[in-house]
């Protein structure tokens, strides 16, 4: 008795298993549930994709213009408001060789920020890169701040005026005294 109780088990088993590699037979809705059909020899059933997937709203996908457009020149308007205004206004080296993008970073917020990257990295033409900017703006005044691609100088296939475009960062500013994030952007420069 206990052989056929294993092998009751057993078969139960193996025919859930071979339901369930069956496949979804029927749906309950376009984005509902799988229910398997026990009588379905398909495996997987095709099954349209919703109408919004048919266009895209480029104003809500892409608020911010982060698709590349190779023709945009500097200098390029990263931020704006009535308090603060970034601006990269072009490519450059630091003092030590690297790669540099250079900004222009105004602060009319009354109180003292830093500016700078956020996750010490980049995405240059696809590619990872360490980067490092921050940069002290008084209230009322404007400064110009430099993100440094490190390690450029020394690597014989970068070169500032070919390599140096399709950039997606983290930029944020931020008050000194209190940590307080004014802003946290994503953005793309050409």
């Amino acid at each position: 008795m206990n052989r056929l109780g294993t092998l009751c088990m057993t078969a139960l088993a193996i025919a859930t298993c071979s339901l369930a590699l069956a496949g979804c037979g029927k749906t309950s809705s376009k984005t509902g549930t799988c229910e398997p059909d026990p009588g379905s020899t398909k495996a997987i059933e095709k099954t349209e994709p919703p109408a919004s997937f048919d266009k895209i709203n480029e104003d809500i996908v892409d608020p911010q213009g982060l698709s590349p457009d190779p023709q945009e020149q500097f200098p390029i308007d990263l931020e704006a408001d009535e308090n603060v205004h970034v601006t990269c206004v072009g490519k450059d080296t630091d003092g030590y060789g690297d790669a540099a993008l250079v900004f222009t970073v105004t602060n009319n917020t009354g109180v003292d920020m830093m500016f700078g990257d956020v996750d010490s990295y980049a995405y240059v033409n696809g590619v990872v890169r360490d980067v490092r900017m921050r940069q002290p703006v008084a209230a009322g005044e404007e400064a110009t701040a430099m993100l440094t691609f490190v390690g450029t100088f020394d690597d014989p296939d970068f070169d500032v005026n070919n390599a140096l475009n399709d950039i997606y960062l983290n930029i944020w500013m931020f008050e000194e005294q209190t940590g307080n994030v004014y802003f946290r952007d994503l953005v793309h420069i050409p």
